[in-house]
This record gives C-alpha cells, sequence and structure tokens, in this order.
C-alpha cells in the first residue's frame, strides 16, 4: 500500500489513499474454523483508516453473527483534509483467489446508525447555498460508490464513525458453493486537500480534475454546494469514538 501524490491545479492538490482489509473465514452456520488472519497496516501518510475489527469473531464467524468492524479516518497531513471511502466486498477460494460467481450483497455491510444522508437531506436555497449545514455536518453521503464525508477535518483530526458490522447472510448456511470460502471487506479511503478547486472538475475545460474528486456540480449539486459550504468554515478535530485495533498485529 502506499499514498499516491498528483500535481494539483495549483501546485498543491492531492489526492492520498489508503487502504485497510479484514479477512473473515466461514465454513457453515454450525462449523468453526482457524484461520491465518490478516490486515493489511496502511503505511504512515496523510490520512489512515482508524479500525476497531474483532479479529476472533472474524475468524470464526457463522451466518448471522455480527462481526464488529468499526471504521473512521484521520487526517495525519498537516493541511485541512476532505475524506472519501469506499468499501469493496468479495469472496476468496483457499488459494486467495477472487470468486467472482459468488454473490457478495450475501457480505451485509451495517452502517452506524444515522451516519449516512441521501444527497437530497442536503437542502438548498434559491441561490444554491446550504441552509441545513449544522444538520448534514458530520454525515456521510453516497455518490458514485464512494462516501463522501461533510466535514473539514483538520490536522490529526477525526472523521464520523461509518462502518459498524458486517454480517453473513443467514441464507447461504444450506448453499455448498459457500463452504469453505472466505471473504475480504476492503476499507478505501481518500483524502484531498480542503479547497473549493479539489471537489469538482475542472470549470474552464469541463475535463474531470485528476488531482481532487473530479464530482460533478450538475449531477452531484447538493453534495458539491455542501462541500464547499464545509471547506469556507473552520476546520474540525472531530473525535475518536472506537477503541482501535492494532493494525500491525
Amino acid at each position: 500500500m502506499h499514498n499516491k501524490k498528483l500535481k494539483g491545479l495549483m501546485g498543491a492538490l492531492a489526492i492520498c489513499t489508503v487502504i485497510v482489509g479484514g479477512t473473515f473465514a466461514w465454513l457453515g452456520a454450525n462449523d468453526s474454523v482457524i484461520n491465518n488472519f490478516k490486515i493489511q497496516a496502511s503505511e504512515k501518510g496523510d490520512i489512515d483508516i482508524v479500525e476497531e475489527f474483532d479479529k476472533e469473531e472474524a475468524e470464526k464467524i457463522k451466518t448471522g453473527v455480527n462481526v464488529d468492524k468499526k471504521v473512521q479516518v484521520q487526517n495525519k497531513s498537516d493541511y485541512d483534509s476532505l475524506i472519501r471511502v469506499n468499501i469493496e466486498r468479495l469472496f476468496k477460494g483457499e488459494n486467495g483467489n477472487t470468486l467472482n460467481n459468488l454473490d457478495i450483497e450475501k457480505i451485509i455491510l451495517n452502517y452506524l446508525d444515522g451516519a449516512i444522508i441521501s444527497e437530497s437531506d442536503i437542502k438548498l436555497d434559491d441561490q444554491g447555498d446550504v441552509t441545513n449545514l449544522n444538520d448534514v455536518k458530520g454525515k456521510w453521503v453516497l455518490a458514485e460508490n464512494k462516501y463522501y464525508y461533510i466535514g473539514n477535518v483538520a490536522p490529526e483530526g477525526y472523521t464520523t464513525q461509518l462502518l459498524d458490522i458486517v454480517t453473513l447472510d443467514p441464507s447461504i448456511a444450506s448453499n455448498p458453493n459457500y463452504k469453505g470460502v472466505a471473504f475480504d471487506v476492503i476499507v478505501n479511503a481518500e483524502s484531498v486537500q480542503s479547497t473549493v478547486e479539489a471537489i469538482t472538475a475542472n470549470g474552464d475545460t469541463g475535463t474531470t480534475n485528476e488531482n481532487g474528486f473530479g464530482l460533478d456540480e450538475v449531477k452531484h449539486k447538493n453534495l458539491v454546494a455542501a462541500l464547499k459550504a464545509v471547506v469556507g468554515q473552520p476546520s474540525e478535530k472531530g473525535n475518536l469514538t472506537i477503541n482501535p485495533t492494532d493494525l500491525n498485529q
């Protein structure tokens, strides 16, 4: 894993990426398993994923049982940042190969209650300004398969918690295709320096700003307005609300 830096519009913008994953193993509804669990730890960089992961439960997960996988993101840079996250799911065979024939929707991601809002929950006035910014700050909005954090995160500050627990769908208990497989839940986080330019496409050329989030200002009008609004406000430290797992264990 590495942090990727790109030259920006003003020589300042960069997307920084970090990934952390956890492997779960399952042998059936009533079986147990010994699994060599591994978490991929990030290198020291501009953002860190802070995770509370129940390793013991993940090593013997059964269908319908909840496993803690609580996730926050910390801004480790020396500048204010905007942050987004996407979460991948995949089933793996004995050799670690991805099993594309299995339904990843059977890996159920449970997000913290109230953490996610829709773009329509962000209210705009006739001038396009956000009228309920205090209500939506600290929330996550799903757009283009990524969760955008509505907040200007200060150096060493935290987002609020997004993911909470992972559950394996009980309906697969009697399906032999799932017996003996493992599955991964991979959290990918990206940050960009808190500037208006980093949020959207380049207005001069109409091309995507590859150094920022590149959000379409028309398609995601409300989300873009909210992100621009928090950029114009003082940054916030936030609080660490989970009990972090040592990713190096």
